[in-house]
């Protein structure tokens, strides 16, 4: 016997291939989530979380495999955090800014009362 004769030919049994093993959107959501932490940029944290839900869609409807849900997880995972963490970080130079403010004007206010 031949070895071309050990194998059925494609198309046989209904065979259907597998989805593909690996996505690009959910290895482009796990770079921008890694990304937005070493640029600290709201820019690609945005991108990451909106890869990661695309995959995870993908994922529910069949049409990638099951093993990209760790990277789409990852992904939205690091985005979220720095989204969470740019905010945050806006919020409290927003309120630096008004308490520097308030205490330059009272000390204007202290200074030109004590020079008369």
């Amino acid at each position: 016997m031949s070895g071309y004769q050990d194998y059925d030919p494609p198309g046989m049994y209904g065979h259907v291939p597998p989805p593909n093993p690996n996505s690009s959107l959910a290895i482009a959501s796990l770079v921008f989530g890694v990304l937005s932490f070493v640029c600290f940029s709201i820019l690609t944290a945005v991108p990451a979380v909106i890869c990661g839900h695309m995959v995870l869609g993908q994922i529910r409807r069949g049409e990638v495999a099951e093993s990209n849900r760790g990277l789409a997880i990852a992904g939205l995972v690091l985005g979220y955090i720095n989204i969470i963490i740019v905010l945050l970080s806006v919020m409290a130079y927003i309120l630096f800014l008004i308490f520097f403010a308030a205490a330059i004007s009272a000390g204007a206010g202290a200074a030109s009362v004590s020079m008369l």
